[in-house]
């Protein structure tokens, strides 16, 4: 079921989330590490701010 976006508190809460993902399936040791995620500086994927 989709959730309401309260506050920019919920919206850093689940940015952080997705970027953990790959963390915590060991596929690297920081969001960074992953080439296609927004944590990472030097992705090719470009991410508007949402804040």
């Amino acid at each position: 079921m989709p959730k309401v976006i309260k506050s920019e508190a919920y919206v850093i809460q689940k940015i952080n989330y997705i970027h953990a993902n790959p963390v915590r399936k060991q596929y690297v040791k920081s969001p960074e590490d992953w080439v296609w995620s927004s944590a990472n500086g030097e992705s090719k994927i470009k991410v508007e701010s949402v804040l």
